[in-house]
């Protein structure tokens, strides 16, 4: 205190999660959080109403070749150009906007890779939990982008630089549909 720091970076960090924990009690934060959606946001399509149907601004071609998505990992957009950002950090994602379709209001329904890569690719809401359905269920039959592109004609590859033996990944997306996979080792 002499030094006048900061109480965050002096305080005991077990004392502060304990004291954390006991004030959280009352008013809870986690799973909690205000958004602007409402009870259709969270339907199948197939179950909203006519108002709420989601909307396109990407071009429509019938003769689409190439479905790409693009994930960046723990990047908020405040750093993305197209999401208002003055950086000039993402100069290819800015020169793709005219053939792409950009999303506003996608929260993380947990702060993991694993459990974020369930609900991008089955629409699936993950596990409440330390566990995750990539190790618990990595064979769960239940469809994927992949495996209904598939169906399509498609055929799909994921590319990550991250290791896909972590928490069974690997495995899980195999029975997602993809064709071929490629992580750091390759």
């Amino acid at each position: 205190k002499t030094r006048l720091w900061p109480m965050p970076k002096l305080v005991n960090p077990v004392w502060a999660l304990g004291e954390s924990l006991v004030e959280s009690v009352d008013s809870p934060e986690l799973y909690t959080m205000k958004t602007p959606m409402n009870a259709d946001d969270v339907r199948a399509l197939g179950e909203r109403s006519a108002t709420t149907q989601p909307t396109s601004s990407a071009p429509h071609d019938p003769a689409i070749k190439n479905v790409i998505v693009f994930v960046i990992e723990s990047l908020p957009a405040e750093y993305v150009d197209l999401y208002g950002a003055s950086h000039g950090a993402t100069p290819n994602l800015v020169r793709r906007k005219p053939q792409s379709a950009i999303f506003d209001g996608i929260y993380a329904h947990a702060p993991a890779t694993t459990k974020t890569m369930e609900s991008l690719l089955c629409s699936i809401y993950p596990l409440i939990s330390f566990r995750t359905i990539t190790q618990e269920r990595p064979d769960l039959p239940i469809a994927s982008l992949p495996s209904e592109l598939k169906t399509h004609g498609y055929r799909s590859a994921f590319f990550s630089s991250n290791d896909l033996s972590f928490q069974n990944c690997g495995t899980f997306l195999k029975f997602r549909g993809f064709d071929y996979l490629e992580d750091f080792h390759n």
